[in-house]
């Protein structure tokens, strides 16, 4: 966070939000990462992953609420499948 103090922080809050004399207090400071990430599985045994449980993506595009909201679909017409009997648990894998 030496490249971030207080100050500069503010100072970029302004420019950003453009209003230059805003009251703007800090709270913390933290880092952040870029990172794309999947589990290596996603069940185990009764349990399932889906959504950010199961991937990490960047923000960029705003896909990660859309991404989610797929996979439980997804999973959910699966599971219902499965628990019908009109397929086999295999069909969870996929």
């Amino acid at each position: 966070m030496e490249d971030y103090p207080e100050e500069r922080c503010i100072r970029l809050i302004r420019a950003a939000i453009g209003i230059p004399d805003i009251s703007v207090t800090i709270k913390k400071v933290l880092t952040w990462e870029m990172a794309a990430r999947v589990a290596d599985r996603f069940q185990q045994g009764r349990v399932l992953l889906v959504g950010d449980s199961a991937r990490v993506q960047p923000p960029s595009g705003g896909l990660g609420g859309n991404t989610g909201i797929a996979e439980a679909q997804n999973l959910a017409w699966k599971l219902a499948a499965v628990l019908r009997g009109e397929a086999g648990p295999d069909l969870l894998a996929t």
